[in-house]
């Protein structure tokens, strides 16, 4: 050590370098000047620009979906995707069409399974012609019922779920098929 004092101010010198160098980073040592403090830009939310639905749109949604009940009710294609299909009872759905299309839909199979049971009455009654014909009118059925279940589930799930009132399209299609 020197008398002067030398070595006692170098010592005193590194912890300033150190915290000089770790303020100023990859700068080399060089202190950056400061920038102005910018404010955050504002963001403004718009509305998406949503066209209206034409007038008929229910209404061709609707007949879409009544040909493809009647294509299953004979044991013919649908003429539709599935996923077509469950997509347009989604967006009928979303829209708030749900309770509409849960009555259409109810009414729709009261008619055809009512129509099917009074055919099935109406044959000649052999007790065990008339068993077989109940068994394959039943489990026509289920099947379709399934196929329903399918392109409905979105309806199903969402809507008749979460009314207490309502039962499961599977249900309905039962109840009416009891009656």
């Amino acid at each position: 050590r020197r008398r002067d004092g030398a070595a006692t101010w170098r010592r005193r010198e590194q912890p300033t370098k150190r915290v000089a160098e770790a303020v100023a980073g990859e700068s080399g040592g060089r202190m950056r000047p400061s920038k102005p403090k910018v404010p955050p830009p504002k963001f403004t939310i718009k509305p998406p620009n949503v066209k209206p639905l034409p007038d008929n749109w229910e209404q061709d949604m609707w007949a879409k979906l009544q040909q493809a009940m009647s294509a299953v009710h004979a044991g013919q294609p649908l003429g539709h995707p599935y996923e077509i299909l469950y997509h347009d009872v989604k967006d009928m759905c979303i829209m708030d069409m749900a309770p509409r299309l849960f009555e259409r839909l109810e009414r729709e199979l009261e008619k055809y399974i009512e129509g099917r049971l009074d055919a099935l009455v109406a044959q000649e009654n052999e007790s065990i012609d008339f068993l077989a014909r109940a068994h394959a009118c039943w489990t026509a059925h289920c099947e379709e019922m399934k196929v329903f279940g399918k392109v409905f589930l979105w309806l199903d799930r969402t809507y008749i779920m979460r009314e207490s009132k309502k039962k499961s399209l599977w249900e309905v299609g039962l109840n009416i098929f009891r009656a």
